[in-house]
């Protein structure tokens, strides 16, 4: 009898001590999107060795700060690679063009863009070349 009375109250203590997140429902991204001007790339595509990409990304703030921009590249479904430091970000508008070289060797290579949130969250987006 004891032993259930305890297990009552151990049970009332921890469902008290439950909350539910309501700022997450509510909780906005910050906008990030690929510049779709002429001559920029912003779809996955199929292009030639050592080809040169122009990409732009452009990234607005919604609920929390941006902190940083990275590029991250993946071949041949390899683990992404640091291919350019993180720069700071430090506005609610953020607008960055790249130029993308293709190597000299047929295979897959994904780029990733992401932004660093100050919440430490990231959001990213990514194309995918098949370089032949």
């Amino acid at each position: 009898m004891r032993s259930a009375a305890l297990t009552i109250i151990a049970f009332a203590i921890l469902l008290g001590a439950c909350t539910k997140d309501t700022t997450t429902a509510n909780h906005r991204l910050p906008t990030f999107t690929f510049k779709t001007d002429s001559g920029y790339t912003f779809a996955n595509d199929t292009v030639g060795l050592q080809d040169t990409l122009k990409v732009g990304v452009v990234i607005d703030r919604m609920d929390d700060a941006l902190r940083a921009f990275e590029m991250k590249v993946a071949y041949d479904g390899s683990l992404a690679q640091t291919m350019k430091d993180s720069v700071g970000v430090g506005t609610d508008h953020f607008t960055r063009d790249e130029h993308l070289i293709m190597r000299n060797l047929a295979g897959k290579e994904k780029w990733t863009f992401l932004v660093l949130l100050a919440n430490g969250n990231t959001v990213t987006r990514s194309l995918t070349f098949v370089v032949q």
